[in-house]
C-alpha cells in the first residue's frame, strides 16, 4: 500500500480505480446492493458533497478478504481440501 504515499484514507475514486476496475457510481450501487462489502468514509466536512474515501486498513482487509475467497476456490477446483 505503498503507492498512496503514507495516505490513511484513500479517495474512493483511487480505489475504484486501482483496486475495484469499476466507477464510482457502480461501486456505490455494488456496495449497497451487498456485492461489496467495505466501509466508505467521508472526508472533510460532514455534508453530501464531502469527498468519500476508504480508510487503508479496510482497503487491506477487503483485499485479504478477496484473496481468501480465491485461494479457497482454487483449491476446491483441484480437490485440496481448505
Amino acid at each position: 500500500m505503498a503507492q498512496y504515499n503514507g495516505m490513511a484514507v484513500i479517495p474512493l475514486d483511487r480505489v475504484c480505480e486501482d483496486y475495484m476496475n469499476l466507477t464510482v457510481e457502480k461501486f456505490k450501487r455494488k456496495r449497497l446492493d451487498g456485492e461489496i462489502d467495505i466501509p466508505v468514509m467521508r472526508l472533510g466536512a460532514d455534508s453530501q458533497k464531502a469527498g468519500l474515501g476508504i480508510y487503508l486498513k479496510d482497503l487491506a482487509n477487503y483485499i485479504d478478504q478477496q484473496r481468501d475467497k480465491a485461494l479457497k476456490e482454487q483449491n476446491q477446483l483441484r480437490g485440496k481440501a481448505a
